[in-house]
């Protein structure tokens, strides 16, 4: 199916985005690139910050639906999501895992999205604000209350710490992996190795009931 122009608008723009960065890319720029006058992208656009907004919108709903895709329990069944990782465990919930993680890294536009969000948070608060809700505190806060549903089911030990604590302990060593890959994308194969260890060894020290 072939793109509208909003959404061509912002796969030009996010290109330019990671190029550029925020700040270094203008309305100016996108158009030229897709050989429209400005006034024609404002059609579209409010501007700028609307334009970024809208890819934000985009891109997580297209994590959604990657989620929704491999059957990731909290976005199938929130209510019952323990039996839902209950039926995932073992091999299977390593290669989610692995699913994740390379979906992440290796979507172009999912990874520069990721990656402008990393660069531009350092000098644009807005930004800051979408990428730890996105990427940062508001993944720990999501995990935290999965890892809180877990405890109450009996299904994770919460004997190592509260929900949020084991929330950090699972997703700081992915969150770095993600850091390594972009800088060694060759060192995949050790990268999704030492990813599987974490998922298995994780499960193993908070007691997972199998």
């Amino acid at each position: 199916m072939e793109k509208s122009t909003k959404e061509k608008i912002m796969t030009t723009a996010i290109y330019l985005f990671a190029k550029y960065g925020y700040a270094g890319t203008t309305i100016r720029m996108i158009a030229k690139e897709m050989n429209f006058s400005e006034a024609a992208l404002y059609k579209h656009f409010a501007g700028k910050s609307e334009l970024f907004k809208s890819i934000v919108i985009r891109e997580q709903l297209r994590i959604h639906d990657f989620y929704k895709k491999i059957s990731v329990p909290e976005t199938i069944d929130p209510i019952n999501v323990t039996a839902g990782y209950q039926e995932i465990q073992g091999e299977a919930l390593l290669k989610m895992a692995e699913g994740i993680f390379n979906f992440f890294t290796k979507d172009e536009e999912i990874s520069l999205y990721r990656k402008i969000l990393t660069r531009e948070q350092y000098g644009n608060s807005d930004i800051a604000e979408i990428y730890d809700k996105k990427f940062l505190s508001g993944v720990i806060e999501s995990q935290s209350k999965i890892f809180e549903k877990f405890i109450a089911d009996g299904y994770f030990s919460g004997k190592l710490g509260n929900s949020k604590l084991i929330a950090t302990r699972f997703y700081s060593p992915i969150f770095l992996l993600f850091q390594i890959y972009d800088i060694h994308p060759h060192r995949e194969n050790e990268i999704l190795q030492i990813l599987r260890e974490h998922v298995d060894s994780f499960g193993v020290m908070h007691g997972l009931k199998k």
